[in-house]
Order: structure tokens, then C-alpha cells, then sequence
């Protein structure tokens, strides 16, 4: 009885391990995106999420402000390289509804832009 019960133990671990062996790993590169006020605010994307559709593309970031709480915020923005826009489509995984909004006195989400939309797949 004792034998059934230690290999229905071990049956159950070596499915277990399968599992989670079969279960993709997502990876995630960050990199700084921009830097201001002397590095206190700063935004990272994750270069793998990275995902083009025409002239638009989509990443993860986050924004990093070292001044206030909470100090990370994180989202998922799409850019349009060719009308010069913006979209934040979630902030800290919750969809937003927001529409496209204009490049315009938002240097980090300008630099994110400058360093995505020169690298558009033809």
C-alpha cells in the first residue's frame, strides 16, 4: 500500500514538472529610454514586447519618478511614426480608453518614439 502511495507521489511531481516546463517563458529586455531632471525621472521599455502593425508600433514601459508615490507606473503605449501620436493603452495592466493624443513637451515619450520609429519594418 505504502509503495502505490510514494508512486502516485511521484507520478504527480514528474506531471507537475512537465507543466511548468511546457509553460513559455516571457522574456523581458529593459532598457533606458530617457532620463530627466538628473535621472530622478526616467522611462524603460521592454525591447521584446515590441510589436509593429503598419505605421504603428506597440511597447511596454515604465516610468520611474524618484520624487513621488507610487514611484513605478507601468504601460503599454502604442506610437504612430507616421502621425506623430501616442495612445496609452494600459497603465498598470488596466485598459485606459484613451485616444491618440500629439507628440508634443513629452520628452520621454518623444525619446521612446525617436528610438522605435526609425527602426519600422519596411
Amino acid at each position: 500500500m505504502r509503495r502505490i502511495g510514494i508512486g502516485i507521489v511521484v507520478v504527480v511531481l514528474a506531471i507537475a514538472e512537465l507543466l511548468l516546463a511546457a509553460t513559455p517563458a516571457t522574456a523581458v529586455t529593459w532598457e533606458l529610454g530617457a532620463a530627466a531632471d538628473q535621472g530622478l525621472v526616467c522611462q524603460y521599455f521592454d525591447r521584446d514586447s515590441i510589436q509593429w502593425s503598419g505605421t504603428q508600433v506597440t511597447v511596454k514601459s515604465y516610468y520611474m519618478d524618484e520624487r513621488s508615490a507610487p514611484q513605478r507606473i507601468d504601460y503599454l503605449t502604442a506610437y504612430n511614426c507616421a502621425t506623430n501620436q501616442f495612445q496609452d493603452i494600459e497603465i498598470n495592466g488596466q485598459p485606459t480608453g484613451s485616444d491618440w493624443q500629439p507628440l508634443v513637451a513629452d520628452p520621454l515619450n518623444e525619446a521612446i518614439r525617436d528610438l522605435l520609429c526609425p527602426a519600422m519594418p519596411l
